[in-house]
């Protein structure tokens, strides 16, 4: 399988399930009404922020780069949305809370300066990690640990096959 990618920050996973999230659609309606926070730049998260800017009062959208790496239309969509705020060329570098999150701090790659922003829940949209290191001497891996395959699922190895995530294709 594949696991989520995590930001690596201190303290990070005391807010796993106390307001850091994974999946907007699954977890999104809980925060009905209230602040979120997305961190990414893929289509992933776009599609996320554009989902909870429905339901949310509003969205704060973080990523490291100035630009998106998601499609056009997504960034054109993202940018229509008056309750969706931008924080571009910037990283989380801490989180805020007691007992689960309610805030974040956000430091400028170019300037150095921080923000801190209240939020009741961050969604980290910042892809996935697959966990196939163990079948590396046995399967043909790619360069970022996908195992590959072809359209029936044979791997390099005979009679081995592989299905999900956790192998190398353009849709996930």
């Amino acid at each position: 399988g594949v696991k989520h990618r995590t930001l690596g920050i201190v303290g990070e996973e005391n807010y796993f399930g106390k307001g850091i999230s994974f999946c907007a659609v699954c977890d999104g309606p809980f925060y009905k009404g209230k602040t979120a926070a997305i961190v990414g730049g893929g289509n992933s998260a776009l599609q996320e922020a554009l989902y909870l800017s429905e339901i949310c009062e509003t969205v704060h959208l973080i990523h490291r780069r100035d630009t998106f790496r998601a499609e056009s239309s997504l960034v054109e969509n993202v940018k229509n949305k008056s309750n969706i705020i931008l924080h571009t060329n910037s990283v989380i570098s801490a989180f805020k809370g007691a007992d689960g999150l309610e805030g974040l701090t956000l430091t400028n790659n170019n300037s150095s300066n921080t923000q801190d922003i209240s939020c009741d829940v961050l969604f980290e949209a910042i892809g996935r990690i697959p966990e196939n290191k163990i079948f590396a001497d046995i399967i043909e891996l790619d360069a970022d640990g996908y195992v590959i395959s072809d359209e029936k699922c044979h791997t390099s190895c005979p009679g081995v096959f592989v299905a999900g995530d956790c192998r190398q294709k353009t849709v996930r």
